[in-house]
């Protein structure tokens, strides 16, 4: 080349990759163009124009019969990837990963079991290999000279600007980017680097099994944290989805010569879970009383929503799937009234149609709708299934009042189901059973009222 050159930069390309490319040990002579001045502190993007300078060329001042061998510098090409290894194909050979998953073994545990011991070891290892999540980051860096290298290891998010990926931050920082140390292969090949096994995990406490607790900062630690930033407040933290993220691997040249932050950073970006799939999930919350405004176990509309960008997107991420809440998203409601009836609950017991005295038996009913009773009766006839008799009451209702009857299912041991009978009123009116009993020898203790309690609902599982 006895000329400039001008080369069209890729994402993701830096200054000492596109010297190396064109002959160059490193980017120090780009770095001296003055046309490339706008490049040298910050990373290169798609389309930008980078000048390359020609080649000086040495001559010797005489001739010899010798044979000489001249290695290129740079041979082969820096670059950096994630794999998951093989026990047997040659590590060039190894199949680069498109995309990472979160792992669903215990976070420090391996083996086709899922009982063995995370190995914590460089090179190849059966137990890890088992799972199809974990991963090695690979190194491939000719001035490196064997390594020992340093990687970069972060969970990102999409910038602004077409390309960008840009850091999540707060809270746990430190746990988003780790430093992963690599090193060689095999004795042999110096060139090639790669990580111990690695895993993605969701929660804090499977971050600290493998990077420690503080993060581990001398290049050991095995887990990155890709999870939510959600507060409950509907705002940017709630919006950021798990399995929308991405993880960065970023390695600083050794060859180059610029200062820091300057020096030239080849990098590998790779998305978390692309097949995820999204789940609708709605939810109705309960005041404590009808017309009150204290809400069960205190739970909001803002505690409900950091349960479900929180809890739920850590363990659904798992399984490449992600929560969505969709209308009416959360609801509040008053505590459902007592306006059901079950009819022989457990034992499916047929009607008599008679009373201990003999004569007709008969079911007596009373309801209540803004402070006013309403009281009536349902004369029973013999062998009538609990659905017959909850057909009978609702063919006997007073005006203004409907019912849904619905058979139950078949207890062990009984040869039928139970009935039960949910009577509203028409003018949209909450309806409430204030007595509902029969004189019936056989259903006689056997018809009771559903009395929904929503403060036994109460916060079983305490999460916040």
């Amino acid at each position: 080349m006895t000329k400039a050159k001008i080369v069209k930069a890729n994402d993701g390309d830096t200054l000492c990759e596109i010297a190396i490319r064109h002959g160059f040990a490193d980017c120090g002579p780009l770095r001296a163009e003055k046309a490339n001045k706008d490049l040298l502190k910050r990373p290169l993007r798609r389309g930008d124009k980078v000048t390359v300078p020609p080649i000086k060329k040495k001559t010797e001042g005489k001739t010899d019969k010798k044979k000489h061998k001249w290695k290129r510098p740079g041979i082969p090409p820096p670059e950096i990837r994630f794999v998951h290894g093989s026990k047997s194909r040659p590590c060039k050979n190894d199949s680069s990963l498109r995309f990472l998953n979160i792992s669903n073994f215990v976070s420090n545990k391996a083996g086709d079991d899922g009982q063995q011991p995370f190995p914590s070891a460089f090179g190849f290892d059966e137990d890890a290999h088992a799972d199809p999540d974990a991963f090695k980051i690979e190194v491939v860096d000719p001035s490196a000279n064997g390594g020992p290298v340093t990687v970069e290891l972060e969970a990102v998010k999409r910038g602004t600007k077409k390309g960008e990926f840009v850091s999540i931050g707060a809270p746990n920082a430190n746990m988003r980017k780790i430093k992963v140390e690599c090193k060689q292969v095999k004795p042999d090949n110096k060139v090639r680097l790669r990580s111990r096994y690695l895993r993605l995990v969701t929660d804090e406490w499977d971050f600290k099994e493998l990077s420690g607790a503080p993060p581990k900062t001398d290049g050991s630690a095995q887990a990155l944290l890709t999870t939510d930033t959600a507060d409950g407040n509907d705002g940017d933290a709630d919006k950021l989805e798990i399995l929308d993220q991405y993880v960065r691997a970023r390695h600083t040249m050794v060859c180059c010569k610029a200062a820091d932050p300057d020096k030239c950073k080849i990098e590998a970006v790779v998305p978390i879970e692309p097949r995820r799939r999204r789940v609708r999930v709605a939810f109705h919350l309960f005041h404590e009383t009808a017309g009150g405004t204290t809400m069960v176990a205190s739970v909001g509309k803002k505690e409900v929503r950091h349960r479900v960008r929180h809890w739920f997107r850590r363990i659904y991420a798992q399984a490449e799937l992600s929560p969505q809440l969709v209308g009416p998203e959360i609801e509040i409601l008053a505590p459902p009234p007592a306006n059901m009836i079950t009819i022989a609950a457990f034992d499916g017991s047929k009607s008599s149609g008679r009373n201990s005295a003999g004569a007709v038996s008969k079911i007596t009913l009373r309801s209540r709708a803004n402070g006013a009773n309403t009281d009536w009766t349902v004369p029973l006839k013999p062998n009538l299934t609990p659905k017959q008799v909850g057909d009978l009451i609702r063919s006997n209702l007073p005006a203004g009042h409907s019912a849904v009857v619905a058979r139950n299912a078949v207890c062990i041991g009984k040869t039928r189901g139970s009935a039960d009978v949910i009577i509203t009123r028409d003018d949209g009116k909450r309806n409430q059973i204030l007595i509902a009993s029969t004189d019936d020898t056989r259903l006689n203790g056997k018809i009771t009222i559903a009395n929904p309690n929503v403060k036994l609902l109460g916060n079983p599982v305490g999460l916040t």
